[in-house]
């Protein structure tokens, strides 16, 4: 085919200009990829390259920690601690593990799982409000309650972290410290919310004066507070102890994006997140731990991280609470504890001790059931009254053949008892029995 020069100089012209605006297109097209893509990308070929034990995905909250980086709005992490408590030991900080025996487990078996014992409340999310350190204060006084309840069912019982962030002055959403929240609860003996009466809002309010339950906080501490994270053994007793502990991370990037495995990264830098630990498995040299970034994070909201990584253990907390049922209109977790009838037993014994009323049939009898109507004779004979009425009694007994009650009108009975009668007529017979036994008798005296 003959080309004239005019169109040599067009497909020249094509060749040398036109070719690379279509290879800028291509270009455009490869990089259609989001931002939250890209930053997985590069997270997996970290982890292929480092050879660590977990996988990452496009979370909501690295969604939600990339939009905040470019809008400058929103914290999906929200940890603050105190000066005093990273420069010193703090004296409200300074209480070790209480000293009693394990209830939940022993630290030398080589796994738990706090869940199997229906001591973990389902995963919560506090949204781009950096709440952290309230879900966390929340999910331990929340795991205490549970594993005191005798098998309570965890779905029941949701208090209220709204109540915490707006109350406590421990924090707000661009951050704050457990440590503070815990003390507020203990020293002001605190009626803990439930969650329905005052609803987590995702956004700091005014202190809201809303229904409580009888669930408060008896007491806390720090463990081991002469050191900034704890050991391994010394966290595994308090979980044994007191159920779920806070603790802070160190939550990077990775950690934002973790989908499943064990979260192995040991990055150092600094703690800026809340979490709770609910568990361990020495199998897999890892903590088990509950967060507040909803189920779309995680193992379905949970983390296995190894004992070492990223900081884990740092200024962890235990709690201890009380109250067993709640009050109002709220939820009733304890039902289970309902059954319990410590009311009942008592007062079966309280009977036993109440014999008293014994005493009183005592003088019930004597005059009762000894009416002897003809007491016996006193020595000195009554007056001449008793004789005829005993008379006239006998004489009921013989009716109709008694005589008549004019013969018992007699005169008084004298002291020998011989009693003499108006009519003086008698037998000889009779005064002569009476002289011979008057003589007898004077004869048998002594002369």
């Amino acid at each position: 085919m003959h080309y004239t020069p005019q169109k040599q100089l067009f497909y020249l012209f094509v060749l040398l200009f036109a070719s690379p605006l279509f290879a800028q297109n291509d270009q455009g097209r490869g990089s259609s990829i989001t931002p939250i893509e890209q930053e997985v990308n590069d997270m997996r070929q970290q982890i292929n390259k480092r050879k660590l034990n977990f996988t990452v995905a496009p979370t909501k909250v690295l969604q939600a920690d990339i939009d905040s980086r470019t809008t400058g709005q929103g914290n999906v992490r929200g940890l603050a601690v105190p000066a005093e408590v990273i420069s010193s030991r703090n004296k409200k900080d300074s209480q070790k593990t209480q000293s009693s025996a394990s209830k939940f487990g022993t630290p030398q078996q080589k796994s738990l799982d706090l869940r199997t014992m229906q001591g973990v409340t389902p995963v919560r999310e506090q949204n781009t409000c950096g709440s952290c350190w309230s879900f966390t204060v929340i999910a331990i006084i929340e795991s205490n309650i549970l594993l005191h309840s005798n098998g309570a069912s965890p779905n029941n019982l949701d208090l209220s972290e709204q109540q915490v962030l707006d109350c406590s002055n421990g924090g707000s959403c661009w951050g704050g410290w457990y440590g503070t929240a815990l003390d507020w609860a203990k020293k002001n003996q605190v009626s803990l919310s439930n969650e329905k009466d005052n609803p987590y809002k995702g956004a700091d309010k005014s202190c809201m004066n809303s229904a409580k339950t009888n669930f408060y906080v008896k007491d806390f501490g720090r463990i081991n507070p002469s050191k900034a994270i704890a050991s391994v053994s010394e966290i595994k007793e308090a979980l044994c102890q007191h159920g779920a502990v806070a603790t802070a991370v160190n939550a990077t990037k990775m950690f934002l994006g973790y989908r499943s495995g064990i979260f192995d990264e040991n990055a150092k830098g600094d703690i800026n997140h809340a979490i709770v630990i609910i568990g361990w498995d020495d199998a897999k040299h890892a903590w088990l731990l509950k967060n507040s970034w909803g189920s779309d994070w995680g193992d379905n909201g949970y983390m296995w991280i190894d004992y070492n990584s990223n900081l884990i253990g740092s200024y962890a907390y235990w709690v201890e609470t009380a109250g067993t049922t709640s009050g109002g209109n709220n939820n009733t977790p304890i039902a289970d504890n309902k059954p319990k009838p410590n009311p009942q037993p008592q007062p079966n014994p309280k009977p036993q001790p109440k014999p008293q009323p014994k005493p009183n049939p005592q003088p019930k009898p004597t005059p009762n059931t000894q009416p002897n109507p003809f007491p016996q004779p006193n020595p000195q004979p009554e007056p001449s009254k008793t004789v005829i009425e005993q008379q006239t009694r006998q004489s009921y007994h013989c009716y109709p053949i008694c005589p008549k009650p004019e013969r018992f009108k007699a005169t008084p009975i004298n002291k020998k008892g011989n009693g003499k009668s108006k009519k003086t007529k008698s037998n000889n017979s009779s005064t002569v029995k009476a002289k011979t036994k008057d003589t007898q008798t004077d004869d048998n005296t002594p002369k």
